[in-house]
Formats: structure tokens, C-alpha cells, sequence
């Protein structure tokens, strides 16, 4: 079955409110992260810098969202690290340039100014996060004293992207995270302290690949990339013509490389690359025909879509689809054995 029927919501990105929803039915092929492209194409999704106010008690800060106060920000990057729990749900998590779908909630802690979408958006049911920010600077200067917290520092030290972990530590420290919201400022540091260890010594992390970092970030800058992340988004599924993605920076050829290579710590054709395998992701997870999803995402070649898929995401595309799929129909057949009173 190609077509689905589906309730299509228009969101106005600059408050965050719905503006419209309707019922319709829309190809599957099409539908290729729908909701962030189409919201993108009617209101631009600027990068915008959050300022987290400092707490007065702890090196810390602790916020909680649900549906009934979501968080305001959407596209958006910070100097702080930030570790987001939500214990239960469906979504997508984009960090960086990295997408993809998290199922039965989320553990992830994303470092210093990196991009990423708040993790509300999109949200499949019902929404709970806590949000745990800290400036990894301030932390590593105290931490560096004591030789017992040697590992937590080295492992900060090595945080350039974003880590995601397994259900295993996310059952592991539910109730510690959730204790943080009201514990006294001294038991909630010392807590804090320990869940950073659990975090640095747990084994189903995994990293959320390929860092957009903003060292510099200024507001020129801010507004060249936007214009040239939004030509890949209009012009994927062609090949790029970087005559006219230059042009829109008023860079010289050499001079855009340089500057986009400081954006996202990535060469241009690779970042163009990850970003059409990313689509294919979710082309796939919707279980779209690995040929299908190639093309619609921009390859024009199947043979150079299965390497560099692979090499991508250490799974060939057939098996990446499969498991999506199998997942989908093993939750439906949950569902559906669940009886409700």
C-alpha cells in the first residue's frame, strides 16, 4: 500500500502554535521526514542561540517539560551541555545532523554547542522530559582536583557530539534524575556527581555521529549557513551545484570550503552525503523500498547509495528497513492485544 491516511498539523515555528490540522491521505514515498521539511518550507527554521540563566544553588540546572508546557525553543544550540530523559514515548532526535527515531523513551546527553532540535517536537504521545544543563568548562575545572574523578573528566573531555543510551541505564537512573527535581541543593550535587559517573562508565552508548559545532558563532554567520542548509533541503534530490551555493554566501569557492568546514567540522560533498542518507533513514523506517528511497533521496546511483549507506550506518540498507519494519509490526501486534477498560 503506497498511500496512508494521516492528520497533517501547520505549526507557526516562531510561537510554537498550531495554525492548522486536517485529515488527508499522502503518498509514502513522499513523506520523508514530512513534518520538519514541509514546517521548514512554510516557516524557516532559523539556528538560534538559547541563553540558560546560571543557577544560584548548583553547577546545574534542572527544568521538566510536558505537553501543557513545552519547551519554547526549537532549532537551537548553547555553550552548555545538556542531558535530556524522557522516560517514555516515540519520537525523532535530531543532534548535529544526525536524525533518527527513538522508541520507549530517550537518554541523551549532547555537549557544548552543538544544534539540535528540543525533543518535544514531533513527540508520538504523551510527553514528559527532564532537562539537566551544565557548563562542562566550569565542571572540569573543579572536577580536575580530585584524582577520584580522573574517568568523568576524560570522558568530558572527549564529548564533541551527542550520546544516546540504551534502556538499560535509562531504567538505571529514572529515579535518580527524577529525584533531582526536589532534592536539597547539597544531596542534589553530590546525586549529579554520581549519575555522571554511572553515564561515563555505561556500555550501550552510542554516538550520535558527526558534529556541527559553532565555535565562532556570529550573527553573519548564522545567517549564511541557514541560507545554505536550506538550498540542500530544497535541492537534494539533485545533484548540488556548488556554483550556486557559493553564490549565496558571497564567499569566494575557497572561502565558503573554509567556512563551511568550521560550521560543521565536515567538507561540504560529505555533509550533502550524510544528509541524503539521513532522509533515506526515514524513508526506510517508514518502509519505503530501498530503490525508492535512493532515488528520492537524491542518489543517482543504487550501487553508491548501498556503500555509502553502509559505511554510514554499518548496515546495509535492506537489513536497516527490515529491522524498522519488523519493530513496527511487533508494536501493532501489542496494541492490539492490549484490552482497555
Amino acid at each position: 500500500m503506497r498511500n496512508i491516511y494521516t492528520k497533517v498539523e501547520v505549526v507557526n515555528l516562531s510561537n510554537y502554535r498550531l495554525i492548522d490540522q486536517y485529515f488527508c491521505s499522502i503518498d509514502l514515498f513522499q513523506v520523508s521526514f514530512a513534518k520538519i521539511v514541509l514546517m521548514w518550507q512554510i516557516y524557516p527554521m532559523k539556528l538560534k542561540r538559547e541563553n540558560i540563566p546560571a543557577s544560584q544553588e548548583s553547577f546545574f540546572k534542572v527544568s521538566t517539560h510536558d505537553r501543557s508546557n513545552p519547551c519554547q525553543v526549537l532549532w537551537h544550540y548553547h555553550p552548555e551541555c545538556e542531558l535530556v530523559y524522557i522516560p517514555a514515548g516515540n519520537g525523532r532526535r535530531q543532534v548535529g545532523h544526525h536524525m533518527s527515531q527513538y522508541t520507549n523513551g530517550d537518554l541523551v546527553l549532547i555537549g557544548p554547542h552543538i544544534p539540535h532540535l528540543n525533543f518535544h517536537y514531533q513527540a508520538q504521545s504523551d510527553f514528559e522530559e527532564i532537562i539537566i544543563q551544565f557548563s562542562k568548562e566550569t565542571l572540569l575545572s573543579s572536577l580536575c582536583l580530585f584524582p577520584e574523578f580522573a574517568a568523568v573528566v576524560r570522558w568530558l573531555n572527549k564529548l564533541q557530539t551527542g550520546i544516546a543510551f540504551g534502556e538499560e541505564t535509562r531504567k538505571q537512573l529514572d529515579k535518580k534524575l527524577r529525584s533531582l527535581l526536589t532534592m536539597a541543593p547539597l544531596d542534589k550535587t553530590l546525586s549529579m556527581l554520581k549519575l555522571l559517573h554511572t553515564l561515563s562508565t555505561a556500555t550501550d552508548g552510542f554516538l550520535l555521529d558527526s558534529p556541527v559545532k559553532l565555535p565562532h558563532y556570529q550573527y553573519y554567520d548564522g545567517e549564511r549557513i541557514n541560507k545554505v542548509y536550506g538550498y540542500i533541503q530544497a535541492h537534494y534530490q539533485q545533484p548540488m551545484d556548488m556554483a550556486a551555493v557559493v553564490a549565496l554566501t558571497g564567499l569566494s569557492q575557497a572561502a565558503f570550503c573554509r567556512f563551511f568546514r568550521k560550521m560543521t567540522n565536515m567538507r561540504f560533498t560529505d555533509f550533502v552525503n550524510e544528509y541524503r542518507i539521513n532522509k533515506a533513514c526515514q524513508l526506510l523506517m517508514e518502509g519505503c523500498p530501498v530503490m525508492q528511497a535512493a532515488y528520492t533521496s537524491g542518489f543517482n546511483a543504487i550501487s553508491h547509495f548501498n556503500v555509502s549507506f553502509r559505511k554510514k550506518m554499518q548496515i546495509t540498507p535492506t537489513a536497516y528497513r527490515n529491522k524498522w519494519v519488523s519493530e513496527q509490526e511487533r508494536k501493532a501486534q501489542s496494541f492490539q492485544g492490549v484490552s482497555i477498560n
